[in-house]
């Protein structure tokens, strides 16, 4: 078992998972490399969801802006990172295929407070990766009279059709069909 699948395996289920129906496999992971007896679990270990998710992953984060080209400045970021967070090993600062994407990134779409007033948020409360006030501020950026918000009382990253929730997943549908824009709708838990 290496740094890098010991935080895939972490990542994965912690930020995309709504619901705690991996934490236990997790824990065994957790317990198993406490123990040094990650062999097997490791033998067992299907990595193609994340080398799926990577490829998108980088394709979209290195289309959206320039990244450093320099490999001492990930290098100087990466022993920062390691300082200050011990636990991540500085992986979070560490060079990627970006710095040597061959492409351009996309040219940014402004954000303005005027302009269609159909645009709709659905935002887990208890997102890691993309918090709930960056929703919120998003929501104020775009102007509030023109923006819609589903609430989804989970964990998660992702909402719509991923977290799953009835309640969000039939708003957002419904809208999509051309329905009406939910302005502030909060959906309860699912119980997962």
């Amino acid at each position: 078992m290496d740094g890098n699948t010991l935080r895939e395996r972490t990542r994965g289920p912690g930020l995309y998972r709504a619901d705690a129906e991996p934490f236990p496999a997790l824990a065994e992971l957790y317990r198993a490399i406490a123990t040094g007896q990650t062999a097997r679990l490791r033998t067992a270990a299907d990595d193609s969801l994340y080398q799926s998710f990577n490829a998108t992953f980088h394709a979209i984060n290195c289309g959206e802006a320039v990244w450093p080209r320099s490999v001492a400045f990930y290098q100087a970021d990466v022993a920062r990172s390691a300082r200050l967070y011990p636990l991540t090993g500085g992986m979070p600062a560490n060079i990627t295929p970006c710095a040597f994407w061959p492409f351009k990134p996309a040219k940014p779409v402004r954000l303005a407070d005027h302009g269609p007033a159909n645009i709709l948020l659905v935002q887990n409360l208890r997102d890691p990766a993309t918090p709930y006030e960056g929703a919120l501020r998003m929501r104020k950026a775009l102007g509030v009279q023109r923006t819609g918000m589903i609430t989804v009382d989970a964990g998660g990253h992702a909402s719509y059709l991923t977290t799953p929730n009835k309640c969000s997943d039939a708003a957002a549908t419904a809208f999509l069909l051309g329905g009406p824009l939910p302005r502030d709708l909060r959906c309860p838990s699912d119980g997962r």
